[in-house]
């Protein structure tokens, strides 16, 4: 064992990966242990199945209920489902990054903090989503000098906030209510963690991540990993939990897959010729919202970038070819509109 250092130098620690028992969908590796060497520099002032459900969710009612938050070109929206209303919250011509949390209470914001004169600092700022009201906001440095427009989740528990991979950096974790670094993992057996790599918060505070071929379990002080599953690609991420913790979607090669969070029940949600982006469950965690029909928009002056349409289904095991009509297949339409509503990136569905 080693004696954690103060903060700012490294520590060795060795993470035993418990396999678990996978026998559809993943490599077959035994009984192969694996260890992961990873470093993490810690804070030391934070004290702190099946694939089908057994009740099919009732299309008439349950996909119309809530409200969907998501950014397209117009800015930072919401819809109401219930009566169709559109909202534009905020227009982002600058850089902006939101995160909500699954209760539909609190909002973390990011913008760069070359405004407040902090050209290298991330600004962080957290409101109650209801209100508006200010909760908190402090500025990061990132630690090892890397980009200041990353996105980043608050917790369930709001009482951290978890940074995504740049070039420079790994998974950064802050304190939420002083904005102080609590643990740094910067790369997983001797390999620097890939930018962008996705990972998504359990309501306990634990956290899935991608890592390579692998979804791993972790919780603070980050220092035991577990292996919850292992694909035959890498081409997976945008990862979204429901609000009980028992399900994750993510986008799967070009289309959308749900199992349950320990690895169990894998099956292919959507299907079809087009591509999604993502998906985001309801707050009963019967439905998906998903982008469908991925497309790329020229923006002058800068790379192309994403758009695509929001629809609903059902997430209850079957395949939606989404390209396709069909009754359980709902498009998001807000009042006034005639198509689905365009989005790019995140989507959250609140109670």
């Amino acid at each position: 064992m080693h004696t954690l250092p103060v903060f700012g130098s490294r520590v060795n620690a060795l993470m035993q990966i418990r396999k678990l028992s996978r026998h559809v969908n993943y490599k077959n590796m035994g009984n192969r242990n694996i260890v992961l060497i990873a470093l993490i520099g810690l804070s030391l002032t934070f004290g702190t199945s099946c694939s089908k459900d057994d009740n099919p969710p009732d299309s008439s009612s349950g996909s119309h209920v809530g409200t969907i938050y998501y950014e397209n070109y117009e800015g930072f929206s919401k819809v109401s489902l219930a009566i169709k209303q559109k909202t534009i919250i905020k227009h982002t011509g600058n850089h902006y990054n939101w995160h909500i949390t699954g209760d539909g209470t609190t909002i973390l914001e990011m913008t760069d903090g070359r405004s407040s004169g902090r050209p290298d600092h991330i600004h962080f700022t957290i409101r109650n989503l209801g209100t508006g009201e200010h909760i908190k906001d402090f500025f990061y440095r990132p630690v090892k000098g890397g980009s200041i427009f990353q996105e980043a989740d608050l917790s369930p528990d709001k009482s951290m906030i978890c940074i995504f991979p740049s070039f420079d950096e790994g998974f950064v974790f802050l304190n939420a209510q002083t904005g102080a670094v609590m643990a740094h993992i910067e790369d997983i057996n001797g390999e620097p963690i890939p930018r962008n790599q996705s990972f998504a918060w359990l309501p306990d505070n634990s956290l899935l991540i991608k890592w390579k071929q692998h979804i791993l379990k972790t919780k603070y002080p980050f220092d035991d990993i577990t292996i919850v599953a292992e694909f035959d690609t890498e081409a997976f991420h945008s990862f979204s939990v429901n609000a009980q913790g028992t399900r994750i979607a993510m986008k799967y090669q070009k289309h959308i897959a749900v199992m349950n969070t320990d690895g169990s029940g894998f099956y292919m949600a959507t299907s079809g010729s087009e591509e999604e982006s993502s998906a985001s469950f309801s707050p009963d965690g019967k439905y998906l919202v998903v982008g469908t029909d991925v497309r790329s928009i020229g923006v002058p002056g800068s790379v192309p970038s994403q758009q695509s349409f929001m629809k609903i289904i059902p997430a209850d095991g079957k395949t939606y070819a989404v390209d396709q009509d069909g009754t359980d297949i709902v498009p998001v339409i807000p009042q006034g509109e005639t198509s689905a509503e365009p989005q790019k990136g995140l989507m959250v569905w609140t109670p």
